[in-house]
């Protein structure tokens, strides 16, 4: 690498282009380890942990054979744009860099280029790859990708990528192959991102945002499943909104649409969490989404129940630990903003109605399952019979 790079003054932040954040210490409380990267380093913020380094190697192998394909004139004209753009990168972090420039270009360089390169081996398949053939390797490197504090801008990734291959799939389809199991919507593989973001952890926000029609009211509490359930409430799965966040109650019913929850869910949701609390401000929706979540599911019973209505798809054992996840999220998440104040309003209103209260006891009691139902029916047909064979009775008493 040359050695003719100038050592330049780390600007200040800019407002526009900030997007890459250290999580705050009051937010990691609640789960340090959800914020911070396991295998490999991405960006400034962790680069040269100890613990982190032996992936260094395996980034130097990435690059050196994805350069092998290509000119030494490449990747002079590489290092000639991450120069050119260093200080519109630099201005996308919080943190500024106190190394010196001819470092931040290579650590830059060399990460870009290991991103794009691990993208394109998983896209095609390299039986060779350690990384893309080690299932449990390829999670820990796919989510230490989609943490806050472990990001490129993406500007810079799709510019590279289109420079360096300009024939192919894109890099937006690029990335939608490589997170698609982390993705909140894995069975629909025409899945496109309308929604503008900035790096993969925003990628994830505009995943589960989508069409989502934002509206906002200050907040206010939620009964729980079973609490609405008492109350007359039935739950569907909602399975033709292509937005996670689009739910909507309407005839005594509370429509959510699917959501699979993994054990990283806890991860990725933190961090898209974290990116709202640092830079969307006044639009804290998957925030309030998971605010939402946790009212709704307040123990096992009403995490049991969403499993059960098709609403959730739990791939983390037993209900107790998805009740769990999601009563831990929202414990240091300053949470002001509610996105569903109409649905708030209705769900209220009609858990406060005391008819549709007693009409739900009186189902539940005498319909709350097959034999209960089957008994009901039995009863009322006898006191039917008993009524008729009385009314006969009396009839021929008279005449």
């Amino acid at each position: 690498m040359s050695s003719s790079i100038n050592i330049k003054e780390d600007p200040d932040p800019h407002p526009d282009q900030l997007c890459i954040y250290r999580v705050p210490k009051s937010i990691r409380k609640g789960n340090q380890e959800a914020y911070t990267p396991q295998i490999v380093s991405i960006g400034p913020l962790h680069y040269g942990r100890e613990d982190l380094k032996g992936m260094e190697k395996q980034k130097q192998n990435y690059v050196a054979k994805f350069f092998e394909e290509r000119t030494d004139k490449k990747r002079e004209e590489v290092l000639a744009f991450i120069i050119n753009q260093e200080q519109k990168i630099r201005k996308c972090y919080s943190e500024a860099w106190e190394r010196e420039s001819e470092v931040y270009v290579g650590m830059i360089l060399r990460d870009a280029i290991f991103v794009i390169e691990l993208f394109m081996r998983k896209s095609g398949n390299h039986k060779s790859d350690f990384f893309i053939n080690t299932p449990a390797e390829m999670y820990a490197l796919q989510l230490d990708l989609l943490l806050l504090e472990n990001q490129l801008p993406y500007f810079l990734l799709e510019d590279l990528y289109k420079f360096l291959v300009p024939k192919g799939e894109s890099f937006r389809e690029l990335c939608l192959n490589f997170f698609r199991d982390q993705m909140f919507f894995p069975d629909n593989p025409k899945t496109e991102l309308k929604n503008e973001f900035k790096h993969f952890t925003g990628m994830q926000r505009a995943a589960l945002v989508g069409d989502f029609k934002r509206k906002m009211s200050t907040f206010c509490h939620l009964p729980c499943a079973t609490k609405l359930q008492e109350s007359g409430v039935k739950f569907r799965c909602a399975s033709k909104e292509r937005c996670p966040l689009e739910i909507k109650f309407k005839q005594g019913e509370l429509r959510i649409p699917e959501l699979s929850v993994f054990h990283e869910t806890d991860t990725i949701l933190r961090n898209i969490m974290a990116l709202e609390q640092c830079c969307y401000h006044g639009s804290l929706v998957v925030c309030s989404y998971v605010q939402l979540l946790d009212f709704l599911i307040e123990d096992k019973r009403d995490a049991q129940l969403l499993v059960d209505e098709g609403i959730i798809r739990n791939w983390m054992g037993d209900s107790k630990a998805l009740a769990n996840l999601f009563n831990k999220l929202c414990v240091e998440i300053p949470l002001a903003e509610n996105h569903y104040p109409e649905l708030y309003k209705d769900l209220n209103d009609h858990c406060g109605n005391s008819w549709n209260r007693n009409k739900a006891r009186l189902k539940n009691f005498y319909f709350g399952d097959i034999w209960k139902g089957t008994a009901t029916v039995a009863a009322a047909i006898i006191l039917l019979l008993t009524f008729i064979q009385t009314m006969y009775n009396v009839k021929e008493w008279i005449y």
